[in-house]
């Protein structure tokens, strides 16, 4: 974990070390995502923007655009980063409301559903890396 935020401390907890292992400048100033995260296990890091709805609006295509900046700026290529949008719950209003809005190749990320695609492939309940039940999907 790079970077956590939520609306009312905007920095939660940040690693300045590791954003600069990885050439990431972190401008709290800057309109930043609710959670950063690298996997530095493959040859080439995976940098992933994670934006909890309850906090914020979903990834759409503006939003992807910035963020997508602050990972070029980095030196990172579009296949080394991804976009997540995190629900609570698929039947709450605010995804209902926003689902519509999200950035093509982004993923959603909800506590009842993971698909992998608005439009195409949707998983089924699949195991939740933090133990419980999730699912997700691509939009894209």
């Amino acid at each position: 974990m790079i970077w956590l935020s939520e609306s009312k401390n905007h920095v939660v907890a940040r690693d300045d070390r590791l954003a600069q292992e990885i050439g990431l400048t972190i401008q709290p100033d800057r309109n930043l995502p609710d959670l950063i995260l690298v996997d530095l296990g493959p040859i080439e890091p995976l940098l992933v923007f994670v934006e909890v709805v309850a906090t914020a609006g979903p990834v759409n295509e503006s939003r992807q655009t910035a963020l997508m900046a602050v990972a070029t700026e980095a030196g990172f290529k579009e296949d080394q980063v991804a976009f997540v949008t995190a629900y609570a719950d698929r039947d709450e209003v605010a995804f209902k409301s926003s689902v519509s809005e999200l950035a093509w190749r982004s993923f959603v990320r909800s506590s009842v559903l993971t698909f992998a695609g608005a439009g195409t492939t949707m998983g089924t309940d699949s195991p939740d890396p933090a133990g419980g039940a999730g699912s997700s999907f691509m939009a894209g």
